[in-house]
Parts: C-alpha cells; structure tokens; sequence
C-alpha cells in the first residue's frame, strides 16, 4: 500500500477508540515492560495507540507513511518524534 491510500482513509480525521482497541488497551496492560523502555509504534496511525502506552510511561517512536495521519496525531497529547514517507 501507499500513503495516498492511507491518506484517503485520514482525510476526515481520526476514527477515535473502537471496542476493538479497547479490547487491545486491556491485553497490552497484561503486557510486562520496564517503565522508560522504548517502543516502536509501524504505522502508527492517529497515534492511538501511541498515546496509550505513553500515558503508561513508555518512550514511543512513531511512525507512519500516511502524512495526514501523522497531522492528526500532531493535534493530540502523542509526543511527536518519528516519520516516515
């Protein structure tokens, strides 16, 4: 797939928290990592996800080929560090 896909999927903005993803919220809080330990967040999205494990105390680098996407995630709390085209 290219980012032109993914943008299209973007282009009306972030498709919030579904119960799927609440549903992997409760899996990953079962998921042991040392607190500051890093995580890579491929194709990233909206930054849900990377939201998530930040808020957990976890250092996330995300990235994504979507640049509209990562606009999104700009406009949330994700702490912006990574991008990919």
């Amino acid at each position: 797939m290219n980012g032109k896909r993914w943008d299209r999927f973007w282009k009306y903005g972030n498709v919030g928290v579904t119960p799927t993803r609440r549903n992997i919220f409760k899996e990953f809080k079962n998921i042991y990592l040392p607190i500051n330990e890093k995580i890579l967040d491929v194709g990233c999205g909206s930054g849900t996800l990377a939201s998530f494990w930040e808020k957990q105390g976890y250092n996330v680098v995300e990235v994504d080929i979507s640049n509209k996407a990562l606009k999104i995630m700009g406009r949330k709390d994700v702490l912006y560090k990574g991008r990919c085209n």
